[in-house]
Parts: C-alpha cells; structure tokens; sequence
C-alpha cells in the first residue's frame, strides 16, 4: 500500500468535536492520529484538548476530512 501525499498547495484545515469528557477526547484523539500516520507518508496533524472534552485537530490536506473525522470520532461516543 502507498501513503498517500499532499501538494505544495494543500490547505491547514481545523476539525472539532465534542467528546463526554476528556479522556474519551484523548482516545478519539488517538485515533485520528492513527488514521493520519496509517494514511500519510507524512502526516502533520496537531491535537488540543480541552478538559470538558472538547478536541481540536489542525491538519493539512488538499481536501477537507470533516466527515473521515467525524465517523472516527462518532465510533467513541458509547465508549
């Protein structure tokens, strides 16, 4: 499998998403760190977290990954 790239002229994009608590943000975090390192021969994402559970992710990428993001994220929100 080859990772993928992203052009000279890829774009910052900010994601985020209200997560029950914090520690579920960090493994909902976790995961769209796996995603981007599994998927990108270099991945630059940058994760903040809040303590009332809310994420923030700043990526870059030719193309806005809100819905890959929100699937991942919403696959937490029983954990």
């Amino acid at each position: 499998m080859k990772l993928q790239t992203f052009s000279d002229k890829a774009t910052k994009w900010t994601f985020t998403y209200d997560f029950f608590d914090y520690e579920v943000a960090q493994v909902g975090g976790h995961a769209l760190m796996g995603y981007m390192i599994g998927n990108y021969a270099q991945p630059v994402i940058e994760l903040t977290y809040n303590n009332n559970g809310h994420l923030t992710a700043v990526y870059v990428e030719d193309s806005d990954l809100t819905d890959v993001f929100n699937r991942i994220c919403d696959s937490f929100q029983e954990f």
